[in-house]
């Protein structure tokens, strides 16, 4: 993995009303894609083999949320994992590539994330196998795995 420069990706936020959650469509290049993804600033971006690893936020000062996006080859969305809670401030900061797999982070108090990608998915239990705070899509297997641990630790 490493981090990328955003001067080749951006995000092209959509119009979207209120009470709907920012969604953005991914600019390469300066060309728009077909590709939507969720949230509104593009906080960083991971290579890591043919795939990119998008991390983005909503850009709400006091509910911030997180999204993690894998993204193929060809740009296409494979899968989204998004950290938050209600009234928690998240500040998103520190990127660093702890390995040839790992994204590590800081973002929500004094948690340090990481977020591993797997090369093909894995045994996955819904609402056991993340930290609290880490939302997906209701699915066995996952490619993202996310863990959390406190900086006093």
């Amino acid at each position: 993995m490493e981090l990328i420069s955003d001067s080749h990706i951006a995000l092209a936020p959509l119009q979207v009303t209120e009470e709907q959650p920012p969604v953005s469509r991914l600019v390469l290049g300066g060309a728009l894609t077909d590709t939507r993804v969720a949230g509104k600033i593009l906080e960083a971006c991971v290579r890591a083999g043919d795939e990119t690893l998008i991390l983005t936020t909503d850009d709400v000062p006091f509910e911030e949320t997180l999204h993690i996006h894998l993204l193929g080859a060809n740009h296409e969305l494979i899968e989204s994992v998004t950290i938050g809670a209600a009234y928690h401030t998240g500040l998103f900061r520190s990127p660093s590539v702890d390995a040839a797999d790992a994204l590590s982070f800081d973002f929500m108090g004094a948690l340090r994330w990481t977020v591993r990608v797997s090369p093909s998915p894995s045994w996955h239990v819904p609402y056991l196998s993340d930290p609290p705070g880490v939302s997906r899509r209701l699915r066995f297997s996952t490619r993202l795995h996310v863990s959390a641990q406190d900086h006093a630790e």
